[in-house]
């Protein structure tokens, strides 16, 4: 690709970024971080489809942002190894991805407040994730959404939470001693 000395993409507040298109950032094999602080409407389908070295995501997105199921899906295709994502930070929007081939590499999620959706299984088999703040906005915890995250010792829950219902097996098979 035309990108394969891009390391990082880093966008500031106040930039007048609003759409990230599909396939943006596909296979691009060197990046390892994504600073994006604008408040970011639009992000196309396989945006950061197989970056196999991403390690660090950071994205604001505006609270009416879906984030597709393949945004960063096929970190496995053609028999590469996943990405070693290591942070996940997403400020507000919809997830629909998750991160089942970050099992075993994923250590920090942190969604903001503006968060109002998560998928079934989102963190699912997250083994060195130890603690998740849900974000106020978030009315659901789906069906294991963090089942099998065998280090996650802490659920954060603020008094401002919206929070109305826990999916079955949400939390199964961890390691939970604080919500």
């Amino acid at each position: 690709t035309n990108t394969e000395k891009l390391t990082t993409v880093e966008v500031e507040d106040g930039s007048q970024l609003t759409t990230i298109g599909a396939d943006a950032f596909t296979d691009n094999n060197a990046l390892k971080s994504i600073d994006i602080s604008s408040p970011v409407s639009f992000v196309g389908d396989r945006a950061f489809y197989d970056c196999a070295a991403l390690e660090s995501v950071k994205i604001q997105g505006s609270s009416d942002v879906v984030y597709p199921y393949n945004t960063f899906s096929a970190w496995l295709s053609d028999g590469r190894k996943p990405a070693p994502l290591k942070t996940l930070e997403i400020g507000a929007g919809k997830i629909q991805f998750d991160l089942s081939h970050q099992k075993d590499s994923i250590e920090t999620i942190v969604l903001g407040d503006g968060v109002t959706e998560i998928p079934a299984s989102f963190a699912a088999g997250c083994t060195n994730l130890t603690s998740v703040s849900l974000p106020d906005a978030l009315t659901s915890v789906p069906t294991s959404a963090f089942k099998g995250c065998s280090s996650l010792k802490k659920i954060g829950i603020s008094e401002n939470s919206k929070l109305q219902s826990i999916g079955s097996n949400a939390f199964a098979n961890s390691a939970l001693t604080q919500i």
